[in-house]
């Protein structure tokens, strides 16, 4: 039900297996080097080590991230407290991708803000049904610019995420979603739009009208609130506004 939460769960245990199983290399390495290579041969074997050919960008990013992010997490942790630091941390485990991704974030308690998000299934119309309504998380975040963007443009405007709330919405395959995020501060808010505007602008080879970007069957618009950014994607633009509006 949150995908986000389960990820920082993720890197909390795989990164310190992965923390463990480097140490134990290092050890291994310093007494006998050749036993590396011959620990190294049999994940080979094993596939282990290999990923197969053709999964998409963003499942490996997934897969990979509680093994690396993960270890940085646990290691950072470590080095405020030490393996009792991190054993104290299955008490207390990171609830947000972002913890994983900024492990100060953790050590200072900086959980995420709680948004908010109203159910528009009915103003957008009959036979449209809300079927996800979960935060998305500053990994899921990231990945999603990065299909536009380069890493460091992504990363630099994910970076000061405070929470979100993300729906989908369903019509007998037609899709629509709403994301709406709050930040860390006003600044932080302000380099993500100019970053997602370049993204939008990339996606729909175009400039925006009203805030919108509009292609061949499909409309993404960037909406101005008090506070937060606000993302709606929809097939039409008249379906934009009603999600944007509601």
């Amino acid at each position: 039900e949150n995908p986000d939460r389960s990820l920082a769960l993720t890197s909390l245990v795989e990164g310190d297996a992965t923390a463990v199983m480097t140490l134990y290399l290092q050890a291994v390495a310093e007494r006998n080097p050749l036993a590396v290579f011959s620990l190294l041969a049999e994940g080979f074997q094993a596939g282990t080590l290999v990923l197969p050919q053709g999964i998409p960008d963003i499942l490996v990013d997934e897969l990979l991230l509680p093994y690396e992010a993960g270890m940085e997490f646990v290691i950072a942790v470590s080095r405020n407290g030490g393996w009792e630091a991190v054993d104290a941390a299955y008490a207390n485990p990171p609830t947000t991708s972002e913890q994983i991704l900024h492990p100060q974030k953790y050590v200072e308690g900086e959980g995420a803000q709680e948004v908010m998000l109203d159910d528009a299934s009915a103003a957008l119309g009959e036979g449209w049904t809300l079927v996800w309504d979960s935060p998305l998380g500053e990994f899921y975040l990231r990945s999603h610019l990065e299909t536009q963007l380069s890493t460091r443009d992504a990363e630099n405007a994910a970076a000061g995420w405070g929470g979100d709330r993300f729906h989908i919405y369903d019509n007998e395959g037609l899709t629509a979603w709403t994301l709406r995020i709050a930040w860390d501060t006003p600044e932080d808010r302000a380099e993500f739009e100019a970053f997602y505007t370049e993204f939008a602008s990339a996606k729909f080879s175009g400039d925006a009208e009203a805030g919108c970007w509009s292609g061949r069957d499909a409309v993404l618009c960037l909406l101005e609130t008090d506070k937060d950014t606000l993302i709606v994607f929809a097939p039409t633009l008249d379906l934009a506004k009603l999600l944007g509006a509601a």
